[in-house]
Formats: C-alpha cells, sequence, structure tokens
C-alpha cells in the first residue's frame, strides 16, 4: 500500500526555503563581501537539515508478510496444518499490507464461516477492477456489443481474469496452505515475470471452497498426531452434508458454498480461465495435469479443449523443467462429466483447468517402494513405463506434503504465465465462443427447450428455472399461448431460446446423455466412466421440458428475477363452519413441508384419503392430504386461516376448503425419525440429513451406542439406514 504523506513534512520544507534567500549569485556575491549574516543563515539551514535528518522517519517500501511469519511455520512443513482461522487471518493481514490485494467474503459456509475470495493484480488494474469486470461481462455476451471494432477495443483493453480454487476436498488439503505461498509471491516479488502476470491479468483466488472441512480435517489431524490414525480421514464428512459430492453439486447448487462462488464467477467477474486444485491417490502418478482422457463431453466447443492443451502442457514443461518427475498427461480424467467445479465452466465458455497431485497422509510424509506403485486402466498402466504422455517415471521414495505444495505452485505460475503472455488470444477466445453458441442456436437443432406451465409439481419446475438462472442461463416466458412443433403451450410457458452464450449449458443440464460404449479392448469389458455418466435434471427433478427443433413465434418476455409460485386458498365466501377441512393433493414435493410445517404447529389435525375420492364435485387423489383446525385451540377462525394462506403462498401449493369433509381417513402425525450415522462417513446419511431438513422432517442421530441400548421402538417410529 502507498505510504501516507508525513505529517508536517511540508511545513520543515517551507522554514528551509526560508532561510535561503538567494540564488547562485546572491550566493557568490555573499563569498566575496564576506556576509556575515549570509553565513550565520548557512549555519541555522544546517542546523535544520540536522535536525530533520535526525527526527523525521522516511517511509519504507511496504513490508508485505510472509505466511511463515505469520504463522509461526512454513505451509507444507511436515505435520503442520493451518486451519480455516489461520488462512483467513493471513490472507486478511496480506490484504492490509500489500496493494495487489485485496480480500472479499462472498459469503457463508454452512457452519457459517466466511468463503474467501483474495483478488491480486497490480495496484493499476485494482483501481479499475469495476472497468475490467465491466470488460468481462460484455464480452460474455456478444449480443451487447455493437460490431467487431468494439469487441476488439475491449480485447485490447481487458484483463485476463483467472480463478484458482483450492481444496474443496478438505482432506486433499495442501493446496489451502499452498494458496498462502501462491498469494505472497504474487504480493512481494519485484521479477518482469511477476510484473507481468500482475499487469496483465486479474486473479481470482479462493484458498479454499469448503471452509468447514478444513477445519474439520485439522482438527482432527492434530487429534491424531503421534497416534495410529495420523494421517487419515476424518471420522466424519469433511464437509457437513455432502463430503466428496460436494464437487458434484455445480450443476443442482444445492449447497451455499456452491452457491456463493457460482454467484461469483458466473455474474459477477466472467472469467475465462478455472483451475481447480486436487489430490489424488498416493501410488501413481506425482502428477495428473492435462490434457484429459477421453471421452470429451460433445458440448464442449473445440477452441476448449485446445486451450486446456495448451495450459496443461506448459504446465507439465514448467514441472518437468523444474526437476520434478512423475508428471502424467492425457491419463484418467476426462471431460465428459458436467458438475463439477472445473467441468462446469466449459458451459460457460471459460477454460477449465485440474490437477492432481499425488497425496501423503494429510500433512505426514509417506514412503513408497517402486513395488507399492501402481497404474491405471486409463491412460497410465505401469507408472515404471516411461511412455509419451509419462516421459519421466518417479522411482519411489519418500512423499512430502511440500513437494506437493512446490507442484502445485510451479503449475499456478504456469498457467498465470500463459494467461499473461496471450492476453489477447484468451479474451478474443471469450468472446468468440458466446459468438458460436449463438450462431448454434439460430442455425442448429435444438432450437429451444421450453417448460409447459400446466406442471404436475409447479414449485418443482419454479426451482428448475431458478438453478438455471443462478448459473447465468437467460430464460423467457410466455405472455400468451404459442404453438411450437405443432403443440400449443399456455402463457405462463417457460422458453430458453439456444442463440444465447451459454447454448451448451443449457443442453448439458437439459438433453438426455448417451455415454459412448467405450471397451477396455475389443470384444473386452466395458471401460468404467471416471465420473457421473448421467445427470438429466428434467429426467432427476421430475419436470417435463420439451425440446423444440424448429423456430416458432411466440410473444416472450424476459425473466428477471427468481421464480416463485405462490399458493393459494380457496375461498367459501362466509360459508367455513367448525366443519370445514382443507385439502392438499401431494403431487408437489413442497407439499410435505407445508404439511410437516402445519404439524409442527400443534394447531392442525393431519389425515390422508386412503384412496380416490370425489369431494364436492372434485376428484382427489389417494394421499391427499386433510387438514382440519385442532380441538381446543384458543386461536379465532380468521388467524387460523391467515395461518394456512400464509404457508400456501411460501410453499407454492394450493388448498381448497370443503364442509362436506370425508369419513373415511388415516390420521398422520409427525413420525419420530432416527437417522443412523456410523463412525465410517457415509455420503448418502449426509445427504438424506440435507433432504429431511429442506422439507422440515425432524429426526435424531442414531449411534452404534443407540443401537446397543435397544428399546428403539419406544423412542422411534422409523429408522433410516443409509447405504
Amino acid at each position: 500500500m502507498r505510504a501516507p504523506p508525513i505529517p508536517g513534512l511540508k511545513r520543515v520544507g517551507d522554514m528551509i526555503n526560508s532561510c535561503l534567500p538567494f540564488d547562485n549569485g546572491s550566493w557568490r556575491k555573499m563569498r566575496r563581501q564576506g556576509g556575515r549574516g549570509g553565513m550565520r543563515r548557512l549555519h541555522l539551514l544546517l542546523l535544520i537539515l540536522g535536525l530533520v535528518v535526525g527526527t523525521i522517519v522516511v517511509p519504507a517500501q511496504e513490508v508485505v508478510p510472509s505466511p511463515a511469519s505469520i504463522l509461526g511455520f512454513q505451509p507444507g512443513e511436515d505435520r503442520r496444518v493451518a486451519d480455516w482461522t489461520q488462512i483467513t487471518d493471513y490472507f486478511r493481514r496480506l490484504d492490509e499490507a500489500s496493494a495487489r490485494v485485496q480480500v472479499l467474503e462472498i459469503g457463508r459456509s454452512t457452519q457459517n464461516r466466511p468463503i474467501l475470495m483474495a483478488v491480486i493484480t497490480s495496484p493499476e488494474n485494482m483501481a479499475r477492477l469495476d472497468r475490467y469486470r465491466e470488460i468481462a461481462r460484455r464480452l460474455a455476451d456478444p449480443r451487447a456489443l455493437a460490431d467487431e471494432g468494439e469487441a476488439e477495443r475491449l480485447i485490447a483493453e481487458g484483463r485476463v481474469i483467472v480463478a484458482i480454487t483450492c481444496s474443496i476436498h478438505s482432506t486433499e488439503i495442501v493446496a489451502s496452505q499452498m494458496a498462502m505461498e501462491l498469494a505472497y509471491w504474487l504480493a512481494s516479488d519485484t521479477s518482469s515475470e511477476t510484473r507481468e502476470i500482475l499487469e496483465r491479468t486479474i486473479l481470482l483466488l479462493f484458498p479454499s471452497a469448503n471452509p468447514d472441512g478444513i477445519d474439520i480435517v485439522a482438527s482432527w489431524y492434530r487429534r491424531t498426531l503421534g497416534t495410529p490414525y495420523e494421517g487419515t480421514a476424518p471420522p466424519e464428512l469433511y464437509h457437513p452434508y455432502t463430503g466428496h459430492d460436494n464437487n458434484r453439486d455445480w450443476f443442482m447448487l444445492t449447497q451455499v458454498e456452491t452457491q456463493a462462488i457460482t454467484r461469483a464467477l458466473y455474474q459477477e467477474w466472467f472469467p475465462q480461465i478455472l483451475y481447480d486444485v486436487h489430490q489424488m491417490g498416493a501410488t501413481g502418478a506425482r502428477m495428473f495435469v492435462p490434457p484429459f482422457y477421453d471421452p470429451p463431453n460433445p458440448n464442449i466447443d473445440p477452441i476448449l479443449l485446445r486451450s486446456v492443451a495448451v495450459i496443461g502442457h506448459h504446465m507439465a514443461w514448467a514441472l518437468t523443467a523444474s526437476g520434478f518427475r512423475g508428471v502424467v498427461t492425457n491419463a484418467q480424467y476426462d471431460t465428459w462429466w458436467a458438475g463439477g467445479l472445473r467441468t462446469m465452466p466449459y458451459y460457460h465458455n471459460v477454460v477449465g483447468i485440474l490437477t492432481e497431485a499425488a497425496s501423503a497422509r494429510l500433512m505426514t510424509p509417506i514412503t513408497l517402494t517402486r513395488e507399492q506403485l501402481r497404474g491405471a486402466t486409463r491412460g497410465l498402466p505401469n507408472p515404471l513405463e516411461r511412455t509419451t504422455n509419462f516421459p519421466d517415471p518417479w522411482p519411489g521414495g519418500v512423499w512430502r506434503p511440500m513437494d506437493i505444495l512446490r507442484m502445485e505452485l510451479v503449475a499456478a505460475r504456469a498457467l498465470l504465465q500463459v494467461a499473461a503472455r496471450y492476453r489477447e488470444e484468451f479474451l478474443r477466445n471469450f468472446y468468440q465462443l458466446g459468438k458460436r453458441a449463438i450462431e448454434r442456436g439460430q442455425t442448429e437443432e435444438p432450437f429451444a427447450y421450453i417448460i409447459p406451465a400446466d406442471q404436475w409439481d409447479p414449485p418443482t419446475a419454479a426451482h428448475l428455472v431458478n438453478v438455471l438462472m443462478a448459473q447465468g442461463v437467460e430464460v423467457h416466458r410466455a405472455t400468451e399461448r404459442f404453438v411450437a412443433d405443432g403443440v400449443e403451450y399456455p402463457a405462463g410457458s417457460f422458453v430458453l431460446l439456444l442463440a444465447q452464450p451459454l447454448r451448451a449449458l443449457v443442453k448439458t443440464l437439459l438433453e438426455i446423455q448417451r455415454y459412448p460404449e467405450r471397451r477396455l479392448y475389443p470384444g473386452g469389458p466395458p471401460e468404467r466412466p471416471y465420473d457421473v455418466a448421467g445427470w438429466t435434471l428434467p429426467l432427476q427433478m421430475g419436470v417435463q421440458v420439451v425440446e423444440v427443433a424448429r423456430p416458432f413465434q411466440a410473444r416472450l418476455q424476459k425473466v428477471t428475477e427468481a421464480v416463485a409460485i405462490v399458493g393459494r386458498i380457496s375461498d367459501l365466501g362466509g360459508r367455513s363452519t367448525t366443519e370445514t377441512v382443507w385439502l392438499l393433493e401431494p403431487k408437489a414435493n413442497r407439499a410435505f413441508s407445508a404439511v410437516n410445517e402445519l404439524l409442527a404447529s400443534g394447531l392442525f389435525h393431519v389425515s390422508r384419503l386412503p384412496r380416490s375420492m370425489a369431494i364436492e364435485g372434485r376428484s382427489y387423489p389417494a394421499g391427499t392430504f386433510v387438514l382440519r383446525a385442532a380441538e381446543g385451540t384458543q386461536r379465532p377462525r380468521p388467524v387460523v386461516r391467515q395461518m394456512l394462506e400464509d404457508i400456501a403462498r411460501r410453499h407454492g401449493v394450493d388448498l381448497r376448503a370443503v364442509t362436506r369433509p370425508p369419513t373415511e381417513l388415516v390420521p398422520i402425525g409427525r413420525r419420530r425419525i432416527g437417522l443412523y450415522r456410523s463412525w465410517v462417513p457415509s455420503m448418502d446419511e449426509g445427504w438424506t440429513r440435507w433432504v429431511l431438513e429442506q422439507f422440515g422432517f425432524s429426526y435424531v442421530t442414531l449411534r452404534d451406542s443407540d443401537i446397543r441400548a435397544g428399546d428403539l421402538r419406544a423412542r422411534l417410529d422409523v429408522i433410516i439406514l443409509p447405504s
């Protein structure tokens, strides 16, 4: 940060100037005349200068604290780990000390820890951040530009925005420690290479996409140091709900961390490159860098796959040139699956990069012999054999966390070098990718997707629309009925036109995936996909979505705010009596959250229809909820009705009042639910907890000791055993 002016310095300068009533000519005249007054002034001047030199402290260059100076140990050091409080403290001190760093809190984690994003660039760029964000936003949507000339002017002015995300999987903890060293290097180094990076790029550095997990892992590691469990994974999920699946949430956005980072990346900053730093198993290559293995997703533009190769090969080159062995490319990891932190960028026209370093035992070193090294079926059958994609095998030996950290640093620096040196090319490609997507949407099938207004479960259909919009997808709504591909759709239907920059994202999330047939060898068994092979959102959510092949005419209005389905309650027109009940059909998922809230209030009795019935001229399916005000409630009937209206509105469900309630009913109440949690973390258990909480089901956690204590029937109605 620039040093502030020293108070009083200008006044001292004025005093000195007042003692100099002569120019060079006056000085010569004074010497010839032996002027005593002039000499007295000179003596006074020298005295003042001595006082100034002795009392004024000249500001030093900004002092940027190193991680070690704050933590008390070097990041990557054996058996030492910084937790999230320490990492947060370091980054905030770096913000205070350096004009190159600005640390932003972009949200709060599941357990209410700050989610940090450090913006790192030159002080000159920092002063114009809003302008560079605006340039990136405009390049992201070429429809906003007048012509190619305007695009080229923005490209010439803009900066490449690079996001680096660390340790989303918290047992892969070294990247969170490396982030401090990377930030320190960029904040303190004065080399020409670093100046070029700072001047031509803007780095968005996320020390961890999972702050809660950093503390969970760090706490467990410290507790187990010196015990047989040192270096093991903690006996709980390292994301409170999803565990390892937190990197499979980028297409559904269920978790607050995913939502916050998605908002920062794709609605506020619009990066051109994203690098996600990971670790893998310990017994294969020392580090994987791109290019990736097959198959690629067909919706990824070829420019992106080539850009991945450019950056990945430069990383591999830099690592090998730095003396690191065991670097592999074109192995194991592919680009088929769309829902990961480094794969979702492709559908935002962003270059997505992944590295996977071989793990130690958290922060404890390991020793591996040649015999302990293992290959894989996809691209690395033998980790001791030299191949084109693995030219310098690692022979085994001691493997330390510091080795991981140094490799990650070299890879990150190599990526930033490429981004800086090819600044205009990355910005131009970013613009061209959006432009190509729009052109394809105008000339290729499908032309659009339609989400009809008449859905079985309207709140879930609205949720699908909101998930798409949260990722930046452009959505319209029909203001009147229209016909597409020969089918009529009602007003209120949502329309996703594919002539938009995020065409690939819309297709990838809504179309049916068909994973290509791949065999380990001709006639042999299938090659196992690296990750999820299918994820079609309409099928998962039970929402009707129609693919439209040909252009059509419709009056459409762009949707600019999150969609909310507002439920309502029917009006009996003053005919409400003590016999009045309300019927709620169970079609919508949110019907269950509404009923759970009513049960929790204690003001209603709830039953269900055992079979389909016609009631007051309308047919209701089996399972329909029947709501009756509880006897003895002290609340007036209008207050009870108002409560029902509020619940219907918030949950997006419709309640219908009837005065002749059915007599054939099955009473229900709040079930006493026990959810088993073993000491071996289960993602299914975490997801089940999340679903129960989202829909208002209360539950208790059952441990082994609870099971052994017995008498479960007396305490519980339902026991859930996650797989």
